[in-house]
C-alpha cells in the first residue's frame, strides 16, 4: 500500500504494513471516525487514531486534526493462517462514506532461526548463493516458483529481489532478517576500511604496479563473505584459507566475516614479497607487506583473534596442512605461486569454490568457457581440476576477482551486481 489521494477530500498514506502491525495516517475535512481492518475479507478490529503527526499537520495546516491523523493496528497471528495474506483498510470518515483499499501477498509466514537449521539427512542443499533459511522461506511462500532443485541464474536473481522485498516489508522471517543484516554490516564495514586505508604503498612510487596499498575492494570481498554465509547455512564443515594478502586488507575483510560466522581463518603469505620466477613483468619482492604491517592492520580494522598465519612460500608452508576447508581465496599472481596452491584444493568440501583474482571480466567466452591467455592464475587451477577428472565452471564476480567451483557439484558465487537487491 503506498500513499494516494482517493478523492478531493480524502489524503491517507499506509507508511508499514506487515504480519505483525499496521501503520499510516488519514485525513479527512470531516474528520475520521473509523478506521476499519480486514484479513482475507474477516474484519479483525478497528485501528487506533488520533497518534500524533506532527509531519502530515505541518504538510496539511489548513485539516482539522491533521497533526493527531496517525492510526495503528497490531495483528493477533491467529488471524493469519496463511504465508501470505490479503489485508483490507476501510477508513470511513465523519461524513459516512467509506474508502476501501487492500494489499494482496502481505508476509504473514513467522520463521525462526531454529526452523531455518539444515538437515542433511531429509534436504537437499540448493546449487544457489542463497542461504538454506532463506530458501526454506521462499519455498514456503511461493512454492510454485521455488520448489525447484534447478536453480537457474534468472531464478537466483528473482529470489534474491524477493529477498530484499521480504526484508524491507519487515515479514517476521529471522532467517532474512540475519542474512541480509550480515551482509549490510559487512558492506557498511569494509567501505569504512577502505576510506581509513593507507592508500599508497609507502615503500614504492605511486605509478608501479603495487604503488597503491590496497589490492582488493569491498566490491569483491562481499562476494567471499556471502558465499561463507551460504556455505555455513548448510552446514559445510571447514575453515577458510587466504593465499596471498600483501597489506592486509582483503584479510581485515574476511577475518571480520569469520569471526561473525564462527569459522577459523588462516593466513598464507610470505611476508616477503612475491618469490623469483625469472618473470619479465613481476619482480621479487613486488606486493610486500610485512608480518608486522599485516598484523597490525588485522588487529586494527579486522578480527585477529580469527587468525592463524602461515609465514613462508606456499611451496613450503602447503606440505604439512591437512586442515579440511569449507572456501578458499587466493590472490597471487603467479601460475607458479598458484601451482604450489594447487595441493590444497584436496582439502577442500566439493560444494564450495574457490575465489581467485587475476579473474578478469574477459576471462570468459560468452558460452562460459575459460580465456586462459588473460591470467597466469587461471590455467593452473584449471590444471589441477583437469588432473582430478573434474569439470570446470567459473563466474567474474568484480574487477579482478571471479568464482571457480565444479558444476552440479560446487555452489555458485553472487557478485555485488546480483546481490544489490539486499542492499536498496
Amino acid at each position: 500500500m503506498e500513499k494516494f489521494s482517493i478523492s478531493q477530500n480524502v489524503q491517507y498514506s499506509i507508511d508499514d504494513c506487515n504480519c505483525r502491525y499496521l501503520m499510516g495516517w488519514a485525513i479527512h475535512p470531516s474528520g475520521i471516525k473509523k478506521i476499519s481492518i480486514s484479513v482475507e475479507g474477516h474484519y479483525v478490529g478497528d485501528a487506533v487514531i488520533g497518534l500524533e503527526r506532527g509531519d502530515v499537520g505541518n504538510n496539511y495546516p489548513d485539516i482539522s486534526d491533521s497533526d493527531k491523523s496517525g492510526f495503528a493496528f497490531i495483528f493477533n497471528r491467529e488471524f493469519m493462517d496463511k504465508p501470505l495474506c490479503r489485508i483490507q483498510v476501510e477508513i470511513i470518515p465523519n461524513d459516512g462514506r467509506v474508502f476501501s483499499l487492500s494489499q494482496d501477498d502481505v508476509p504473514t509466514l513467522v520463521m525462526t532461526l531454529k526452523d531455518a537449521i539444515f538437515s542433511s539427512g531429509s534436504e537437499t542443499p540448493v546449487l544457489a548463493p542463497v542461504p538454506w533459511g532463506v530458501v526454506k522461506a521462499l519455498r514456503i511462500l511461493l512454492p510454485d516458483v521455488y520448489n525447484t532443485d534447478n536453480w537457474s541464474p534468472e531464478l537466483i536473481r528473482q529470489a534474491i529481489t524477493d529477498t530484499g522485498i521480504l526484508y524491507k516489508s519487515h515479514a517476521a522471517i529471522a532467517p532474512v532478517q540475519q542474512w541480509v543484516i550480515f551482509l549490510r554490516t559487512m558492506w557498511r564495514r569494509y567501505n569504512e576500511f577502505r576510506q581509513q586505508w593507507e592508500h599508497f604503498n609507502a615503500f614504492r612510487v605511486p605509478d608501479d604496479k603495487d604503488g597503491m596499498g590496497i589490492g582488493t575492494i569491498p566490491e569483491e570481498m562481499i562476494s567471499i563473505a556471502n558465499q561463507l554465509y551460504v556455505l555455513k547455512s548448510y552446514g559445510i564443515p571447514g575453515e577458510f584459507a587466504e593465499f596471498g594478502c600483501y597489506k592486509g586488507f582483503s584479510s581485515c575483510c574476511l577475518s571480520l566475516a569469520c569471526n561473525e560466522l564462527d569459522i577459523p581463518m588462516h593466513v598464507f603469505d610470505s611476508f616477503a614479497g612475491l618469490p623469483d620466477t625469472g618473470s619479465t613483468f613481476y619482480k621479487e619482492g613486488d606486493f610486500c607487506g610485512s608480518f608486522e604491517e599485516v598484523s597490525s592492520n588485522i588487529a586494527t580494522f579486522g578480527h585477529i583473534s580469527s587468525v592463524t598465519f602461515h609465514k613462508g612460500f606456499f611451496s613450503e608452508t602447503v606440505k604439512d596442512f591437512k586442515t579440511p576447508l569449507m572456501c578458499l581465496w587466493m590472490d597471487v599472481d603467479l601460475y607458479t605461486s598458484a601451482l604450489d596452491v594447487t595441493p590444497v584444493f584436496n582439502l577442500l568440501d566439493k560444494r564450495s569454490c574457490i575465489f581467485t583474482h587475476e579473474f578478469l571480466g574477459d576471462s570468459l567466452n560468452e558460452d562460459g568457457t575459460f580465456r586462459f591467455e588473460t591470467s597466469e592464475v587461471l590455467p593452473a587451477i584449471a590444471d589441477k581440476f583437469n588432473k582430478d577428472g573434474r569439470n570446470i565452471a567459473g563466474e567474474h564476480m568484480n574487477v579482478a576477482t571471479g568464482a571457480i567451483w565444479e558444476p552440479g557439484q560446487g555452489i555458485p558465487a553472487a557478485s555485488i551486481d546480483i546481490l544489490e537487491p539486499l542492499f536498496s
